[in-house]
């Protein structure tokens, strides 16, 4: 089950498998029950407020119509609702998990997410006032909802951290990984490119007009605009601004946060499990037993071999008990307090046995870097400059403003934006006819203003547009429709002759390529490819390669392949001789395309030897691969445990029997 977990553990799939946990016991774990008074779900013993509900659900369904967007009424609905219960069920039990482990979150960590968020960043440092406003309007939240929001994010993130520290992976995966990754394998290979079928194909006027009508959005022309603009260059205000001692100290006080480094360490520890989360006094005893004889050694040994012979941390008990590099946040209280409230003399030792959830540890610091605060002096030439930049700005904008308010006071009658802008000593431009692919520099390069330009009705000046670089304002002046072109318009139809002789030669390659796997029995690839008598297939072999390094080791055609479809014939093949079961579409720059049909010419095992020395960094990388999925199926387990009361309307929501 482990393996099954890592190989399909992560990304979307996780995801859903979570999703679906409430499905679990909304049909089967209700009973009938409820509230009756529609005002709270109630999960073990805890009530949630159905505004909770509502607030979540809100938030899942926006993301869940953004991710597909076909999804709409009733099944959005349904889905979302769904979501949300399996949501706040998940967060249930995870808080659960910390309480019972002890799971705190320091300030320094929450102050440290907030101070490293781009979003409350301006020109790559933290900015207090940004992060006010983008709390208070774009989130909807008051500053001290949100960090105790998110202190609750991080002490469930936290719980997270703990079930994925408790992982196993068999030698024999690791061993199965090992070869898909290291044995060689060399293809035989026969290729049909397009171009070897077009010969031939001649269209009729009643072919290309039926194709034409069956694929017309494929020549629409996309909507275009011409526009007057006028850019602001933060760089050209520069000059005008000064900075103050005063100011550079104040800023220095609200990004104190950001200057500061908290403590970490390099440990390396040895774990003593207890049999259970739940061990009796006699089991503790005996586990604490085990970890002093082990602290004996430790005196006299070498620690990193005694964390291979003992530890029962599968983790790291390969690597010599050493652990990821800690913070204050990153492990269990117990834990943590050890590390971080030790003198350094402590440090020097074995520190331990240091009781946990898990059971007793030995610690060994190996590195300690205590917490670092930049000086006023330090941070001077970096918080100048930033507050130059951002004073450059202020004064782009305040010449933006004052032009945007000159063009909306004359309307759209006036003289225009570039002679608007030149009477204010500004500079204006015209740009070439754009759409919403092609933004022009002006836009910073940005699709969706360059759609918000094509949108934008002829004659009324933009709001200001933010770029990264630089700040814009501009007035639609002539606008092209999207259109169809008509099928006689000059040189339509010889870009339908053209598609449609692509098509047609693609789809006879793909035929060919299929009836060759059909058709092979037992003969060589490139004499069955021969037999079909078009001497436009190519053939040939390649060198030896590992399977996993096809699309880097390979020259064309099998470097054009389609990646997907590559790997899934690759990794088909298993016998000398065996032929991929579909054909592998493949694309070239300039021309039409083709398939190839694979087969496998030659197999190398790697030798096994060279897999001992691998085996401690492969656990490790696949330990890691399988945390997301030992975390779903923790949940899983947990949330089947909890007994859920829900109101009779969302029930039937739920259900799917409420419009």
């Amino acid at each position: 089950m482990l393996d099954y977990i890592r190989k399909r553990s992560g990304g979307f799939i996780s995801i859903f498998i979570v999703g679906a946990i409430a499905l679990v016991f909304v049909f089967w774990g209700i009973g009938g029950q409820n509230t009756g008074d529609g005002i709270s779900i109630r999960i073990d013993d805890a009530a949630v407020p159905i505004t909770e509900y509502q607030r979540v659900q809100r938030t899942l369904q926006d993301t869940l119509r953004q991710e597909n967007p076909g999804l709409e009424g009733r099944e959005l609905e349904l889905a979302s609702a769904r979501a949300a219960l399996s949501t706040l069920v998940q967060r249930h039990v995870l808080g659960q998990l910390a309480s019972e482990a002890g799971v705190a979150v320091p300030p320094e960590a929450v102050v440290s997410n907030i101070t490293s968020n781009q979003y409350f960043q301006e020109n790559g440092r933290f900015s207090k006032a940004r992060y006010e406003t983008m709390v208070q309007n774009a989130f909807g939240q008051t500053v001290p909802g949100y960090e105790a929001a998110l202190t609750e994010d991080l002490r469930l993130e936290g719980a997270i951290r703990l079930i994925q520290r408790m992982n196993f992976v068999p030698k024999a995966s690791l061993l199965e990984d090992y070869h898909t990754g290291e044995d060689e394998i060399a293809l035989a290979w026969a290729y049909f490119p397009a171009s070897a079928y077009a010969e031939g194909l001649t269209p009729s006027q009643e072919d290309l007009a039926a194709y034409y009508e069956a694929n017309r959005e494929r020549w629409r022309r996309p909507a275009q605009v011409k526009v007057e603009y006028v850019t602001f260059d933060p760089q050209d205000y520069r000059a005008s601004v000064t900075v103050t001692d005063d100011e550079i100290a104040e800023l220095y006080q609200e990004e104190l946060p950001a200057l500061s480094t908290p403590a970490s360490a390099e440990v390396s520890h040895i774990l003593f499990k207890f049999p259970s989360f739940t061990p009796t006094e006699e089991q503790k005893a005996e586990t604490r037993a085990k970890a002093e004889r082990a602290l004996e050694r430790a005196a006299s040994e070498d620690f990193a071999a005694l964390a291979r012979e003992l530890s029962e941390d599968p983790g790291s008990a390969s690597q010599g008990g050493e652990l990821p590099t800690v913070k204050p946040g990153d492990m269990v209280q117990e834990f943590e307090r050890a590390v971080f409230d030790s003198t350094p003399e402590q440090r020097q030792g074995v520190i331990g046995p240091v009781e946990t959830m898990f059971g007793y540890h030995l610690i060994k610091v190996r590195d300690f870097s205590p917490p670092a605060v930049q000086t006023l002096a330090e941070a001077r030439p970096a918080l100048a400059e930033s507050l130059t930049a951002r004073k450059s700005r202020t004064a782009a904008g305040v010449a933006l403003e004052e032009l945007l308010e000159r063009a909306q006071s004359q309307g759209r009658d006036g003289p225009g934006l570039i002679a608007l802008a030149e009477s204010m000593g500004l500079k204006g431009q015209a740009s070439d006819f754009f759409g919403e692919a092609d933004p022009p520099a002006f836009l910073g390069g940005l699709e969706a203003e360059a759609r918000k330009a094509v949108s934008q009705p002829v004659g009324l000046v933009s709001d200001p547009v933010d770029g990264p670089e630089l700040l814009a304002l501009y007035t639609p002046v002539e606008r092209r429709e999207s259109f169809v072109p008509a099928f006689s318009d000059p040189g339509v139809e010889d870009e339908i002759k053209a598609a449609w002789t692509a098509d047609a030669s693609l789809r006879k390659a793909g035929e060919a390529a299929r009836a060759l796997i059909a058709g092979r029995g037992g003969r060589p690839l490139d004499a069955a490819a021969k037999a079909l008598g078009n001497p436009g297939i190519e053939t040939g072999v390649s060198g030896f390669f590992r399977r996993l390094r096809f699309f880097t080791d390979t020259q064309p055609p099998l470097s054009q392949g389609d990646l997907l479809s590559m790997a899934g014939a690759i990794f088909s093949l298993r016998a000398v001789g065996d032929t991929a079961p579909e054909p592998v579409p493949t694309s070239s720059p300039g021309a039409q395309g083709g398939f190839l049909v694979l087969g496998l010419n030659g197999q190398r095992a790697a030798a096994e030897s060279a897999f001992a020395a691998s085996e401690g960094a492969r656990r490790q990388s696949a330990l890691q691969d399988i945390a997301q999925g030992a975390y779903t199926y923790w949940t899983y387990a947990r949330t089947a445990e909890a007994a859920l009361v829900i109101p009779p309307p969302l029930q039937r929501i739920l259900s799917g029997q409420e419009d």
